[in-house]
């Protein structure tokens, strides 16, 4: 009889023990690399491979040119959730030679990223999308190009307005693009699409400023922003296409800029980029690094970053990893 009873008791502590037995411990998720063009929020039209091409002329200047943003992301939610947060963080660089525009800009900083439900602005679910968010803050350098050609270089060239000069600032950004159902089409015959929507507000403070060549001052304050856009993809299938056509713009609006900066900051910008990728690497799931050729078309002016009267079409290496 008390063998039974033990039998029975064993039988009930290993039952009650089961459940734990059968989950296993659910591992930390592991820091994630991503590998874009710029940083935007997680959303895929505004999400690019990274681009780096370069031209080698016998008869002149070699050209180089690369946008890259490259971020180490520690997700907060496990990879199986519907909505995805973590903390990044990110370096930046743009860089062009051998143009009308030539840019080397440097930024460094952290992120959190976070994809939003929109249903608690409702008491039902009659708003027909979420929103993917991103919040940052860093430290940016961007470099700033003498005009040689201005009265000031042609009296004294060896003036140091003259020379290249690096603009140091802080900057808060925060952004977030829209998406769902209704902004996107999965392949049903020959194209999917998917279109984002995007709101954002941006704030540089100057730290250190270079010297203006035309009146020998440095400007000094903050800049506020404000930039609204879209952006729109093409391609045969959303886990894992082997070929893509995009096309975004966007408007940045001047909100406020000190005294000093105003003359130089256009009240409105408007900057258009279309691409069109054919990757030669795929990853293995929805998600991982991908690789390709594309050739990538830029027009128009975004003072935050200093591009200035862009116009031009390159051919370039595209790596990315998101």
């Amino acid at each position: 009889m008390f063998a039974g009873s033990r039998a029975c008791g064993l039988a009930i502590a290993l039952a009650a023990a089961s459940p734990a037995l059968a989950e296993p411990a659910q591992k930390p998720p592991r820091l994630k690399v991503n590998l874009t063009q710029k940083p935007e929020p997680d959303s895929k039209p505004w999400e690019d491979p990274a681009r780096i091409s370069a031209t080698i002329d016998p008869h002149g200047p070699d050209a180089f040119s690369a946008q890259i943003n490259l971020e180490v992301a520690r997700p907060l939610t496990p990879a199986t959730a519907d909505r995805q947060k973590a903390l990044k963080g990110f370096i930046i660089w743009n860089r062009e030679t051998g143009s009308d525009d030539p840019q080397n800009n440097f930024e460094v900083g952290a992120a959190f990223s976070s994809a939003l439900n929109t249903a608690f602005l409702s008491d039902s679910d009659s708003i027909p999308f979420d929103a993917a968010i991103r919040a940052s803050v860093g430290y940016a350098r961007t470099a700033q190009f003498p005009e040689l050609s201005s009265a000031t270089c042609v009296a004294t060239p060896a003036a140091p307005q003259c020379h290249t000069q690096f603009k140091e600032s802080l900057r808060a950004s925060a952004a977030a693009a829209f998406f769902g159902p209704g902004f996107e089409r999965h392949p049903t015959g020959f194209l999917a699409y998917s279109i984002a929507p995007k709101l954002g507000l941006d704030h540089d403070q100057l730290i250190n400023s270079p010297i203006n060549v035309d009146t020998g001052l440095r400007a000094h304050g903050g800049y506020l922003s404000a930039v609204a856009g879209v952006a729109v993809s093409l391609f045969p299938d959303f886990d894992r296409p082997r070929w893509e056509v995009s096309v975004s713009t966007q408007l940045r609006q001047r909100i406020t800029a000190s005294d000093s900066r105003r003359p130089s900051i256009e009240k409105s910008a408007i900057m258009l980029e279309a691409a069109a990728t054919y990757f030669v690497l795929v990853p293995r799931k929805k998600d991982g690094w991908r690789a390709g050729v594309g050739i990538v078309y830029s027009r128009g002016d975004d003072p935050l970053t200093g591009q200035t009267n862009v116009n031009r079409i390159v051919l370039a290496l595209r790596i990315g990893a998101y």
